[in-house]
């Protein structure tokens, strides 16, 4: 199953979203754990792989990374532009591709020395090109936070997606986003790598296996809008590809935080997934008691089994694999051969978010991290406003599902599946007339409710 998928959100006086195209499919799971010797395992690269670049004297042009001291990396330092532009060692955001690229000409975490980040304006993960070795014996850490207000979404790491608010009650953000049940007042974990459990039910797995394109973890949906039960965000995500060794002696976690207790009352909000680590290189080595995980977001309160998100994903890919863990969850492992593989191909399944209601969707939106910013705003009372989708190498009988969150007021999320229009699999046209200004029982009075959504558009291959 490959899932594109379209996302963003924002509040808005009227009605506003943000999308983006990123294709997924989807995969699982488990942790098998060791703590043995502290001991490093240490072997010589047999070989150098190659990053494809088209112009190779970029590679290391970030320098060498090498903190002496705790380290926050302000991704929203990054310059704007291509991904394989020359390096001035503040990274380069790259729209098309969705990622913060450095090219590093080493990496070295030392034991005691944490490296965290702060997300990008468009919240995209994380890429370290490194045309030499990798050293982690420190932390490198991108983990998503935990809410400090009912009323304010948790941030995810970077990659990752917004918990839901518990007031107003909202779903947990992102392609694989908690729900919630009214009734219950629980809201559902959120998923990646394995579903996020809660009454509201439902499969919210995504993603690839090679985590090929990059991304993170979803967001939990909150509780009671009468309490406290904020949902946990979703983990970031990193791909880290070496030249010749990678060695982790310590921590790379990006793990999905929990959701708040619900200390003033009613439900528990869900946690978030964990979000996606991918490392490739020649030769991956390490010790027995490093950490590798993508864990998800436990609930602080009781009943936890209702409530918790869903594992992330983690993907090495190395000529030499000696590194003695699995990472939490199992990691998934395939050599890598003599060229690294960055990004999707042309060939591979593309969604685009062209227009709602007749207004433009930006090729690069920002809302899904700054609320205060709008992607597009429809004004007026349209009571089924259609979204336009185009589709690249996606099957004409795929299911296209159109995933709407609110991001200002309580509302469990609005769904409605897309109607092929024309095209073939190369290119193809699709509208899905989303029910989002709608409320009241059916065949009562539907009432018009402005307010800010998060668009998710998922694919179904037959």
């Amino acid at each position: 199953m490959k899932c594109p998928t379209a996302t963003s959100n924002v509040p808005s006086p009227s009605l506003s979203t943000a999308l983006r195209d990123m294709p997924e499919r989807a995969f699982r799971g488990i942790r098998l754990g060791m703590l043995l010797a502290s001991a490093a395992l240490v072997a010589p690269a047999t070989a150098q792989i190659t990053i494809p670049i088209a112009n190779p004297a970029n590679l290391g042009t970030d320098g060498a990374f090498s903190p002496t001291q705790n380290t926050t990396v302000f991704l929203q330092a990054a310059v704007t532009g291509t991904w394989d532009q020359p390096g001035t060692g503040v990274g380069v955001y790259d729209a098309s591709k969705w990622a913060v690229v450095y090219k590093f000409s080493s990496v070295n975490i030392p034991a005691g020395v944490t490296v965290t980040f702060s997300n990008h304006p468009s919240g995209a993960p994380v890429v370290w090109l490194v045309n030499g070795n990798v050293t982690i014996n420190g932390t490198v850490n991108l983990n998503a936070a935990v809410a400090i207000d009912r009323s304010i979404p948790a941030n995810p790491g970077p990659g990752g997606f917004r918990g839901g608010t518990a007031q107003p009650r909202t779903g947990g953000h992102g392609p694989g986003g908690g729900k919630y049940v009214g009734t219950s007042q629980y809201g559902q974990g959120g998923g990646f790598g394995t579903a996020g459990l809660g009454l509201a039910g439902g499969d919210n797995v995504y993603g690839t296996a090679d985590l090929v394109p990059l991304i993170g973890g979803s967001g939990g949906a909150g509780g009671s809008d009468i309490g406290y039960g904020r949902g946990g965000a979703g983990g970031g995500a990193i791909l880290i590809v070496s030249t010749g060794t990678i060695t982790l002696n310590g921590t790379l976690t990006a793990n999905g935080s929990q959701s708040n207790a619900n200390d003033g009352g009613g439900g528990v909000g869900g946690g978030g997934s964990g979000g996606g680590v991918r490392l490739v290189c020649d030769t991956l080595v390490g010790a027995t008691n490093a950490t590798l995980s993508a864990l998800a977001g436990p609930p602080q309160d009781t009943p936890s089994s209702w409530t918790v998100g869903g594992l992330g994903r983690i993907r090495t890919e190395a000529n030499v694999d000696n590194l003695p863990i699995t990472g939490t969850p199992a990691r998934s492992q395939a050599p890598v051969g003599p060229v690294a593989r960055l990004w999707p191909t042309t060939a591979e399944p593309k969604v685009t978010a062209v227009t709602l209601h007749s207004e433009p969707v930006p090729t690069d939106p920002r809302a899904s991290i700054v609320f205060a910013a709008t992607d597009v705003e429809v004004l007026g009372s349209p009571s089924l406003p259609v979204l336009t989708i185009t589709c690249e190498n996606v099957p004409v009988n795929a299911t296209l599902t159109v995933r709407a969150v609110p991001a200002t007021f309580t509302r469990d999320v609005v769904t409605a599946t897309a109607t092929f229009q024309s095209g073939d699999q190369t290119s193809s046209v699709w509208t899905a007339a989303v029910p989002l200004w709608l409320t009241g029982t059916p065949g009562g009075i539907q009432t018009p409710i402005p307010g800010a959504y998060n668009f998710t558009v998922r694919v179904t291959l037959p």
